[in-house]
């Protein structure tokens, strides 16, 4: 058996009796001390007695585990929302809508499908001539707020009984049908936008054509009257049994704009010259603005009054306080005999 001493200080290798091992070093234990002890207690004075101590197999020192500390959570205060400072807060502005005209489109027919006035359309869209809209043009339609735009209320289109007059149908050399005649309106106010519908039928009530327009002149006088010419392209070649004409809408006019309301027309007379009816006057501005895009509408009258040719001249522009001669011609669906003419303009601006 081998057997393995160590001294109380040393950690070196020592010399023991013969067939011992050598030392190895290592460290001092309880049971280093212990052995000690009882040497040291069982030494006499006859000698020195040698006592073995078996020491344990190496073992590694442990290693101390690694704990994660996880922090506690402390108390906190909660935090309490503080109330912002007011700020400017930007407003949004709606996104225009924008109408591009279509052929058959007129400001009357665009009113209705978006729910605003005409003036409005006018007044945002700076139109000069509601008449002359221009396929492909791009017209701004105003929020429902756009009337505070102009300077007096503007009604809301609306249906309203008005009279029709000299009526006559005329039927053309290609087959179509035109239907003649004036909306007589016995009110007070001027209308503007004045939509017609004429409906043909046969004898079983079915409807076999149908022709919506509006009428030649921009306005409607009070008390007054103006012409309308409607073509039915496709009438029946053996007739209608009966026909239907109603104003579909007018708007009455509450703000004037730009319209240029002293043009006057003199000295008018017509005259038969083969087939057409040669017609002459004079137009006459009496405002203090000069008037552009003038427009005079000529009505054509038959032996019984009926309406039996429209026609318009335009002039570019009149002075103001200017008068300036027209002539024109115009083929009548039968012999005319007298004639009428009004001229309406928009104002120039300084």
């Amino acid at each position: 058996m081998s057997n393995t001493t160590q001294t109380a200080f040393s950690t070196t290798e020592t010399q023991s009796v013969p067939g011992t091992h050598h030392l190895r070093p290592f460290h001092v234990s309880v049971v280093y001390v212990v052995a000690c002890l009882l040497v040291a207690w069982g030494i006499s004075g006859c000698g020195y007695v040698l006592v073995e101590v078996t020491l344990p197999p190496d073992t590694p020192t442990p290693t101390a585990p690694v704990r994660l500390l996880t922090p506690r959570p402390r108390a906190t205060s909660t935090p309490v929302p503080s109330t912002p400072l007011p700020t400017a807060t930007a407003t949004a502005t709606p996104t225009p809508i924008i109408h591009v005209v279509q052929t058959g489109d007129n400001l009357l027919a665009i009113a209705f499908q978006y729910d605003v006035s005409v003036q409005a359309l006018i007044e945002v869209n700076e139109i000069t001539n509601p008449r002359a809209l221009q396929i492909g043009q791009h017209l701004i339609i105003p929020p429902d707020d756009a009337s505070l735009l102009t300077a007096q209320p503007t009604a809301t289109p609306t249906p309203m009984p008005l009279g029709i007059v000299n009526l006559a149908f005329h039927r053309t050399p290609v087959g179509s049908l035109w239907c003649m005649g004036e909306v007589e309106n016995e009110r007070d106010e001027f209308l503007d936008m004045v939509q017609l519908q004429v409906s043909l039928y046969d004898v079983d009530g079915q409807l076999v054509d149908r022709a919506t327009g509006l009428t030649a002149a921009d306005v409607v006088p009070g008390h007054g009257k103006a012409p309308f010419a409607l073509l039915l392209p496709r009438p029946p070649a053996a007739g209608f049994a009966s026909y239907e004409i109603v104003v579909l809408s007018a708007e009455p006019i509450a703000y004037w704009g730009r319209r240029h309301r002293a043009l006057t027309v003199e000295k008018i007379k017509g005259e038969m010259n083969g087939r057409g009816f040669i017609v002459q006057g004079v137009v006459y501005n009496q405002g203090e603005l000069k008037a552009e895009d003038v427009s005079v509408i000529v009505t054509a009258y038959g032996n019984d009054g009926q309406v039996v040719g429209v026609r318009q001249v335009d002039i570019a522009s009149l002075p103001a306080g200017e008068r300036q001669p027209f002539n024109l011609s115009l083929i009548p669906a039968s012999p005319a005999v007298r004639t009428e003419a009004v001229a309406w303009g928009i104002k120039e601006i300084p």
